[in-house]
């Protein structure tokens, strides 16, 4: 582990320790205000590492970081009939007490509040609000969002960074989503509304994960020993387009279709306005590192289309498996777009239907008809089947696997989804064994057998590379005015503690998943992530921490603040405290409900953090 490394563990010991102190010191600053004597101070549960005693307080950090405590004169007993000493927490009303048990809360939203607007004026770095891709088939497909548009608003909520929809969406729940959009090149602006679907991995409800626009002019990062690099090509580089791909691809699609082969490209550029050609670019091999056998799932499943005549008139149906398209065979991303622009006369279909093997004609497309049919047929990656597309010169391809084999069973033990091949074929080159795949071939002349077994071992192949690569649109989302900046702060906490909120009626309402819950890992690893972005993204989660906290702590769940607070209405209600008894047995309650929440929230990070 390298010093940066290092670094940033201790920036995210500090930050939730800094959080966590906020949060007592609030409690600590009351106590002292209402003249209430505190006898330890502590950051940190259980035991004590190191401290020191002033007065009658000892302060000290404790060994597990879960949170911290700041103990009363009086605290364990104040709910009992014993006179209290005129420092102990019992001696004090009704109303110093909740002041005091809110302390923590209040401090959380300062901290909030002071801090966002200091970050506003620095510069938040952000995702350019602006869609780059789409995902075919998802609910923002459907709606209408095309690359190019950027989103000003979710459901009435303005955002000014691309992943805040992904948000928006999710608090959102299962009610239609309102987009506002605005066409830069135009002008104009207007709305699209999506059906969110529910994403069973995630446990949130999504309209599809929209990426944000690359960045403006199309700039090249270029690996200096790489192929690229070689043939010429400079940092900042436009990238024009890639010569001999499919009309109707942007620069990128171009980039990306050439570049998955193992073939040379022609890469054009601009330079300081100039335009240049570097021909004939050959992609090095560069070693792999883990273990794989080198198969990918076919793109060919239809998984929605759009309501057009072109697409009516082509015959095709959603959960088609598209075979071919004019014997042009398909079965990566793009294949369908170059199949399409290829096509002369009528075009002929083959497409696998209900088990049932289906080849039919539809009208002749002219070019552009073609492009804009391409892009009114969601083809995606079939994770349903285990049907293959085999990377050329992978321990697959040496072992006599071929695109479009039908993988059966692996080790004797029947597979029936792509993810089955995954998890096979990670825990056989995790210990270094050979599999063994009962195969169907489909489509083999006669004579030709259609089973066999093949024997495979998960090995770490040569990858190719040109060593080149886009960087997306990002800028920093700044406040200059202090007084906008202290109002936008205060209204960005508030949306936060909102959020908290909307998590839990979400949860309540089985529109958030249970995968969802996070403890102290998921915490410490966001925490991470966000320093490594840098100190206003670090300090921008600990904004978020703290009202995550804030409100947290606010809930009548006894043992917590807010439990305390509850006890204190009912108080000052009935005009006299509740019997010990039940403050006993509330507490025990508390207890095991916030213990059983954290054990729960370990495991759920255990099984998808670090398994």
């Amino acid at each position: 582990m390298d010093l940066i490394s290092l670094w940033r563990i201790l920036q995210v010991v500090l930050g939730i320790g800094l959080v966590i102190f906020v949060h007592e010191f609030g409690h600590f600053l009351a106590a002292r205000i209402c003249k209430v004597r505190v006898l330890v101070f502590s950051i940190g549960m259980g035991p004590r590492i190191f401290g020191w005693r002033r007065g009658d307080t000892e302060y000290q950090i404790a060994a597990v970081p879960l949170g911290g405590y700041v103990r009363m004169a009086g605290e364990e007993t104040h709910y009992s009939k014993e006179p209290a000493a005129s420092y102990e927490l019992g001696s004090k009303t009704v109303g110093q007490r909740f002041f005091i048990y809110s302390a923590g809360v209040i401090m959380n939203v300062i901290f909030g509040l002071v801090v966002f607007p200091i970050l506003l004026m620095s510069g938040i770095p952000s995702r350019l609000p602006v869609v780059g891709t789409v995902p075919v088939g998802s609910p923002a497909w459907l709606a209408g969002v095309e690359p190019g548009m950027r989103v000003l608003a979710v459901n009435g909520e303005s955002i000014y960074d691309l992943s805040q929809v992904f948000n928006e969406v999710a608090h959102g729940g299962s009610g239609p989503v309102e987009l506002r959009i605005r066409q830069d090149d135009t002008g104009e602006e207007f709305s699209l509304f999506a059906q969110p679907d529910y994403d069973e991995r995630m446990g949130i409800y999504s309209i599809g994960d929209l990426l944000p626009a690359w960045a403006p002019g199309l700039p090249l990062s270029v690996d200096p020993l790489s192929p690229a690099a070689k043939a010429g090509v400079q940092d900042g580089d436009q990238l024009l387009g890639v010569v001999g791909t499919p009309p109707g691809f942007s620069p990128t699609e171009q980039l990306f279709f050439a570049v998955r082969n193992q073939t040379p490209i022609d890469l054009r550029v601009r330079r300081n306005g100039e335009e240049m050609l570097f021909a004939g670019i050959d992609p090095r091999m560069i070693p792999g590192t883990a273990p794989r056998i080198g198969i990918v799932s076919l793109c060919q499943h239809l998984e929605a289309l759009k309501d057009t005549e072109l697409v009516h008139a082509t015959g095709l149906m959603v959960d088609d498996r598209i075979l071919a398209v004019d014997g042009f065979a398909i079965g990566d991303s793009g294949d369908m777009h170059d199949g399409l622009t290829r096509s002369k006369g009528p075009v002929t279909w083959r497409v696998r239907r209900d088990g049932e093997v289906l080849t039919f004609d539809s009208p002749e497309l002219s070019e552009a008809q073609a492009i804009e049919l391409a892009s009114q047929l969601a083809v995606v990656h079939d994770m349903l089947d285990t049907r293959v597309r085999v990377v050329e010169g992978s321990p697959a391809y040496l072992a006599g696997l071929r695109t479009g084999d039908w993988i059966q069973e692996i080790d004797k033990a029947p597979v029936d989804v792509f993810a089955d091949l995954v998890t096979a074929s990670g825990a056989a080159g995790a210990r270094g064994l050979p599999m063994s795949l009962a195969v169907r071939r489909e489509g083999l002349s006669p004579g030709e057998t259609d089973f066999m077994t093949v024997d495979v071992k998960p090995e770490p192949y040569p990858q190719h590379t040109f060593g080149l690569a886009l960087s997306l649109a990002s800028y920093d989302y700044k406040v200059s005015n202090p007084v906008l900046a202290v109002k936008q702060g205060a209204v960005a906490s508030f949306k936060m503690i909102r959020d908290v909120f909307r998590f839990l009626r979400g949860m309540m309402r089985r529109e958030v998943g249970k995968q969802n819950v996070g403890s102290i890992i998921k915490i410490s690893v966001i925490a991470h992530d966000t320093a490594e972005a840098g100190w206003v993204r670090f300090f921008w989660f600990l904004c978020l921490l703290s009202m995550n906290l804030a409100f947290l702590n606010v809930l009548p769940i006894p043992i917590l603040d807010g439990g305390h607070l509850f006890f204190l209405i009912i108080e000052k209600i009935k005009g006299s405290p509740v019997s010990e008894t039940l403050f006993s047995y509330s507490q025990l309650v508390g207890l095991v409900l916030i213990v059983s929440l954290f054990v729960f929230a370990i495991y759920n990070d255990l099984t998808t953090l670090v398994f």
